[in-house]
C-alpha cells in the first residue's frame, strides 16, 4: 500500500489503519500545499477501496488494473488544477524509457483531465459542452489504442499526439469550478451504481465553487450514498465552510522534505535531481517553463513595486500580458513572495513593509484562483495600489 508516496508516513500509517480496518468516514479533507502528494494519497485510497485482491501496490486484480491507467469506473475525479504539468510529465519519462509500465502512467495523468467529462456527470446541454464531451471521448478511445499496441517508435508518436489534444481541451474548458448541476450528478450517480461497489469521489477546488454547489455537497455529506467516499483536496481549508469541514476527518499532507522530493524525482519520474531545486521546478521545466526568466520578471515587478526602479509602463504592460497568456499567475506570484523573504533577510526593506506587501499578494492570488479575476488586471492593480502609496 502506499508504495510510491514519499515524505508523508504519518498520513500513510493512519489511512492504511483505517483501510485495513475498514473505519473511513464518508468524507476526507487531505489539506497541504501542491506538490506534496495530496491527490497521489487520494488515488492510491480510491484503488484500495475497490481492489478485490490483496490490496498491495502489485496487486493484478481487475480494479487495481483499471486504476494503473485512471479508468476505474468507481472513482470519479473532479479537478481544478491544470493537469498538464503531469501530463508533460508522464509523456516525457514514456519518451525517455518507453515501456508498458511508462504507458499506464502517461494514461493515468492524461485521465486526470478528461475524468470529468463524463455523460452522466454532465447536466449542461450547451455547444461547448458537447464539443468537450466530445473531445475528452476522443482522446479516451486513442488511450486504448494506446495501451492495445505493442510499445515500439509509434507509441511515443501517439502519445505526444494525445498530450496536444489534451492542450486544446484544456484551453476550450472554462474555470475549474465545479457546477451544482455536476454535484447533483455526482450524487446520483454514486446512487445509480452498484451498491457493493467502493466508489470513490475526489473533489478539488471546492472554495471556488458557488453557495448552491457548497449546500448541494453538504446535503449529500449528510446523508452520503452507501460505500461512498468523498475526498476533499484543498491548500486553503479554512476558506471552506464550517458545515462541510465538520463533516470530514482531516489529514494534514506536509511538504515534503528535499530527500523526499529527490525520491520522486528519481523514483517515480526517472529523472536525475541533481538538475532541479525542487518538484514544482522539475513540472516547470517540463511543461517548457523558463525559471530564470520568470524570476528575474517577479525581481524585475517586485523592485517596481518598492519604487527602486522605473518600469516603462509598456514594458509592465508585457511582462503581465505574457503571464497571463502563459498561465503563470501562480508561480510567478510564488517567485515575488520569494524575492521579498530574500528581502527582508538581506535587511533591504523593512520586515513590516514586507509584510504588508506580502498581505496584497496572497490577496491578489486569491482573487485569480478563487473568483477568477483577470491575472493581468489584478497585478496591474497591485502593482499601483503598492508602488503609490495606498499601504
Amino acid at each position: 500500500m502506499f508504495h510510491d508516496i514519499y515524505g508523508q508516513l504519518e498520513t500513510v500509517s493512519q489511512l492504511q489503519k483505517s483501510l485495513r480496518g475498514e473505519s473511513l468516514p464518508a468524507a476526507l479533507l487531505f489539506q497541504g500545499p501542491r506538490y506534496a502528494g495530496r491527490l497521489s494519497l487520494a488515488m492510491e485510497t480510491a484503488r484500495i477501496r475497490s481492489c478485490v485482491g490483496s490490496g498491495e501496490s502489485d496487486c493484478q486484480c481487475s480494479n487495481c488494473r483499471m486504476s494503473q491507467v485512471g479508468g476505474n469506473p468507481y472513482t470519479v475525479l473532479m479537478l481544478s488544477r491544470d493537469v498538464m504539468p503531469e501530463i508533460r510529465a508522464g509523456l516525457d519519462l514514456l519518451q525517455r524509457v518507453p515501456n508498458s509500465d511508462h504507458v499506464r502512467f502517461f494514461m493515468q495523468q492524461v485521465r486526470k483531465l478528461i475524468g470529468k467529462y463524463q455523460s452522466e456527470l454532465f447536466e449542461d446541454t450547451s455547444a461547448n459542452a458537447k464539443l468537450l464531451l466530445k473531445a475528452a471521448f476522443e482522446i479516451d478511445e486513442k488511450l486504448v489504442n494506446l495501451e492495445s499496441q505493442p510499445v515500439n517508435k509509434k507509441t511515443a508518436v501517439l502519445a505526444e499526439k494525445i498530450s496536444g489534444d489534451c492542450e486544446k481541451l484544456t484551453g476550450s474548458a472554462k474555470s475549474g469550478n465545479i457546477p451544482v448541476s455536476q454535484i447533483r450528478k455526482i450524487t446520483t450517480w454514486s446512487y445509480s451504481t452498484p451498491e457493493h461497489s467502493a466508489k470513490t469521489i475526489i473533489l478539488e477546488g471546492i472554495e471556488k465553487i458557488s453557495d448552491a454547489s457548497k449546500n448541494a455537497l453538504l446535503k449529500t455529506l449528510e446523508e452520503p450514498p452507501n460505500n461512498t467516499l468523498f475526498i476533499i483536496i484543498s491548500e486553503q481549508p479554512g476558506t471552506l465552510p464550517l458545515t462541510i469541514l465538520s463533516r470530514v476527518r482531516k489529514y494534514q499532507i506536509s511538504e515534503r522534505s528535499w530527500p523526499d522530493q529527490e525520491r520522486v524525482i528519481s523514483s517515480v519520474f526517472e529523472d536525475d535531481p541533481d538538475n532541479y531545486d525542487s518538484i514544482k521546478t522539475f513540472f516547470m521545466v517540463k511543461s517548457g517553463i523558463d525559471c530564470r526568466s520568470l524570476r528575474s520578471e517577479a525581481e524585475l515587478y517586485v523592485t517596481s513595486l518598492l519604487q527602486r526602479k522605473d518600469i516603462p509602463y509598456s514594458i509592465l504592460q508585457g511582462l503581465l500580458s505574457k503571464i497571463s497568456k502563459e498561465k503563470l499567475y501562480s508561480e510567478f506570484i510564488t517567485e515575488a513572495i520569494q524575492v521579498l523573504e530574500e528581502e527582508v533577510e538581506a535587511r533591504l526593506i523593512p520586515p513590516s513593509k514586507a509584510a504588508a506587501v506580502m498581505h496584497e499578494l496572497h490577496s491578489a492570488y486569491a482573487k485569480n484562483r478563487y473568483f477568477n479575476q483577470n491575472p493581468a488586471l489584478t497585478l496591474e492593480a497591485l502593482h499601483n495600489t503598492i508602488r503609490y502609496g495606498l499601504i
